[in-house]
């Protein structure tokens, strides 16, 4: 049975090429999009499941009430909170701090910057990042103790052991290797190459020790039968006693394994975050697969007449519907497998494609049972959406009218393969409308007045000796060539993290405790970073007091309630000074988050980076500049700088790559719809030939043939454009509130949309049609 419906199937394959190729074509590209996509969701959800203690497990996260009553949720945390959990709450079996940091790691001759973190002994106790050498409950006891991951240990010591080696850390202290860790898999939200204790940061950093300074994330472990509930409700006033001033409206567990996908919060509560990209384009997939599924089925059904005697033959000599049915699902099914097959070679070769624009290693895990069962499951729904249409209508034709060869198509028939063709446009233009809006939001993006200059920015962490020899070092670079203004900073100013709560000013309401931003600065920074100041003054060298004041944004004066600030005093951590400025507002961090108050202050020794403005046609001269200054301030440490542009890309790489996802899905559309719709205007032609040789003798011009034969395509393409408009200004809409600042739809994003539809419609058309128009009427008006 399954020989001769293969052999059918390859029969009618050979007989009607050109539909044939259509629909393996058309399938292909939608199998191998889902395909696509479904590697990468796998990953996607893959994320943090591999941990032993998954179950109990859990990220603290910290809501904060603000004076305008908006509510806003944070994974920092502050140092002691982890301790402090541990000690005071039965139900945390344990709880450990987690630090991000990137270190210079020396080694005889060796340098480099590793990226790694700051933790507790009980960090391999819980989660699942197996040692290969070392016992994880001694490994991090010591303060000198560090671990490292198998690609360091070979890095460093090739083929000894790195057991008992030291390493010297900042070209400062030692450390001595304990321990050996597996290198941590690509899908784990938590990424390191190293562990030290936390202590070795805190003891340097007395600051990390206070309650009202978040910076480090907490993660714990409950109890086996903990009751979440119980320990939320604990930790929802458990800040309080702490810290008084601190008007944070609770902390709360996220289970760690969902932090991942679940990273947005709105007003305290969860909202959203990678889910709903995952989402988004498992949707997508599955409407692309669709649109190849339709093709299929119009293609069928236009071409059912065709058959209609080989069904009426079947049935008089004893065919079945049910073997009817089984012939063409068998077909289905035989064209769904070989379309499989062009679609996982589709997948290998864009798979690389992919893996750039996602920046994963993803990989076709041919031997993965759960990968085979998933692959089975598309080809099996493929097959049954595809033929299930075609195998029950022409099942149901009667035998003598099907001899007969009077069956003609209904208007039911000719309506749903209108309705069909209107459905895949509809998605094509949601996607085109789609595409828009995301290059629009991305663009604007891009070129959002931050309120700061970003571009031509050069930076250096001032690391080693450069801290300690930075006045010389800034003296000297800024006679370089090239160099416009130099500063220093505490923080990335593209990536404020810094808060404190400790923050006092004249009139302030003993009810009111906002968290601000800090930066500690050097001189120059307002111009070195081109940030307009509205009111007052910038720092001077003149003004032996000003390391004693402070500059302010025109959110923290509102958040204080100072219409005229300047000579206002004012207290940060207990230290007393006045505000001598007022800046113009800049974006602290991503634009998808609100300009937050900001307080700024001269101190230069507290700074962690070097920013210096260039001229771009010399930017030659700088580098070769910085390069030859730190090689002779900082001779340990390797010369190694960032532009502050490239940090702003970075952080909207989130947005460039469903960018990239939306343009590559919204290709695979159009091609698939043109595909069908060449099909379609294919068989119209055929069907019409005679129709058209008559029109040809009678005058009818070229033009005028093509426009009657677009004529019938148009109106569902129109209709098509009607229908999607609403969906796609309504879920764009909701996208865009995804960012504080974001574009409008605009009207002509519609009407582009609907000119590339109709465009991309006429000239798949218009082949066929021209192509009959110019054919031999003599030809046609033979043709039976």
């Amino acid at each position: 049975m399954i020989k001769a419906h293969v052999k059918l199937a390859w029969r009618n394959f050979k007989k009607n090429k050109w539909y044939s190729m259509i629909n393996v074509t058309g399938l292909g590209l939608g199998i191998a999009c889902s395909l696509l996509m479904m590697l990468w969701v796998m990953d996607e959800i893959s994320y943090d499941k591999f941990h032993e203690n998954s179950d109990n497990l859990y990220l603290v996260l910290k809501n904060r009430l603000y004076d305008t009553g908006e509510i806003r949720t944070s994974r920092a945390t502050m140092g002691p909170l982890a301790e402090g959990l541990e000690r005071e709450i039965p139900e945390i079996e344990r709880a450990v701090p987690v630090y991000g940091s990137e270190d210079y790691f020396f080694v005889d001759d060796q340098k480099f910057k590793e990226a790694g973190i700051y933790t507790n002994s009980e960090f391999l106790e819980v989660f699942s990042f197996p040692l290969v050498e070392g016992d994880p409950r001694e490994t991090l006891e010591s303060p000198n103790s560090i671990i490292i991951s198998q690609t360091l240990a070979q890095k460093y010591f090739n083929s000894q052991s790195a057991i008992g080696k030291n390493i010297k850390m900042n070209n400062g202290k030692n450390f001595q290797v304990t321990g050996i860790v597996k290198d941590v898999p690509s899908n784990s939200s938590l990424q390191f190459d190293y562990m030290v204790p936390i202590e070795s940061f805190t003891d340097r950093n007395a600051w990390a020790k206070e309650w009202g300074n978040n910076y480090l994330q907490t993660y714990i472990q409950l109890g086996k039968n903990a009751s979440l509930e119980d320990v939320n409700s604990k930790l929802a006033t458990y800040l309080e006693a702490k810290n008084p001033r601190m008007k944070v409206l609770e902390l709360f567990l996220q289970p760690f394994d969902t932090t991942y996908l679940n990273s947005k919060y709105d007003q305290g509560e969860l909202s959203g975050g990678r889910r709903d990209y995952v989402a988004l384009f498992s949707i997508v997939a599955l409407f692309v697969l669709l649109l190849g599924c339709i093709n299929f089925v119009n293609l069928s059904s236009a071409n059912a007449a065709r058959r209609i005697k080989e069904i009426g033959v079947s049935k008089a000599i004893g065919a079945s519907r049910y073997t009817i049915v089984h012939q063409f699902f068998g077909e289905a099914l035989t064209i769904t497998l070989f379309s499989t097959l062009v679609a996982i070679l589709l997948t290998v070769i864009l798979l690389p494609f992919l893996n750039t624009i996602t920046q994963k290693s993803l990989a076709i895990p041919f031997l993965d049972l759960k990968f085979i069962l998933l692959v089975f499951g598309l080809v099996i729904f493929t097959a049954t959406v595809s033929g299930g249409y075609s195998a029950l209508r022409l099942s149901a034709v009667n035998t003598v009218s099907a001899l007969n060869d009077k069956i003609k198509a209904s208007k039911r028939s000719i309506y749903a393969r209108k309705a069909m063709v209107v459905f895949q446009f509809v998605l094509t233009t949601v996607l085109i409308v789609g595409m828009i809006v995301v290059n629009q939001q991305i663009h604007f993006i891009k070129n959002k007045n931050l309120g700061m200059d970003r571009d031509n920015i050069i930076y250096m962490s001032l690391d080693g000796d450069l801290r300690k020899n930075y006045e010389v070092f800034k003296q000297e670079a800024q006679e370089i060539p090239g160099i416009t203004s130099v500063t220093a900073s505490s923080q990335n100013p593209l990536m404020v993290g810094s808060s404190s709560t400790a923050v006092d000013w004249t009139g302030k309401s003993p009810d009111q405790s906002p968290s601000f931003q800090m930066i500690r600065t050097d001189y120059d920074f307002l111009e070195t970073m081109a940030v307009k100041l509205d009111e007052g003054r910038d720092f001077s060298k003149a003004m032996s007091t000003d390391t004693m004041n402070y500059l302010i944004n025109e959110e923290a004066a509102r958040v204080m309630g100072l219409s005229n600030p300047i000579g206002e005093r004012i207290d940060v951590w207990e230290k007393r000074g006045q505000i001598i400025g007022m800046m113009g507002d800049f974006h602290l961090n991503s634009l998808h988050n609100p300009i937050e108050p900001l307080i700024v202050w001269v101190e230069p020794k507290e700074a962690n980076y070097f920013l210096a403005r260039f001229d771009p046609n010399r930017l030659e001269n700088v580098l070769e500049g910085l390069g030859r200054l730190s090689r002779r301030h900082n001779p340990a440490f390797p010369f190694e700088y960032r532009f502050l542009d490239q940090d702003f890309e970075q952080m909207y790489r989130t947005e460039a790559v469903v960018g990239l996802l939306a343009n590559s899905f919204t290709v695979f559309a159009i091609i698939i719809s043109c595909l069908g719709l060449f099909g379609l205007s294919l068989f119209t032609v055929n069907q019409r030939t005679k129709e058209i040789g008559i029109r040809k003798v009678l005058g009818a011009s070229v033009a005028g043939v093509v426009a009657m034969l677009f004529k019938d395509f148009l109106k569902p393409v129109l209709l098509a454009l009607l229908i999607a408009s609403p969906f796609a200004w309504y879920f764009m809409g909701q996208w865009l509130e995804t960012f504080t600042y974001h574009i409008s739809v605009q009207w002509w994003v519609f009407a582009l949309a609907g000119v590339l539809v109709g465009g991309i419609a006429f000239l798949t058309v218009s082949f066929q049609s021209t192509k009959a128009a110019l054919a031999n009427p003599v030809k046609s008006l033979r043709t039976e």
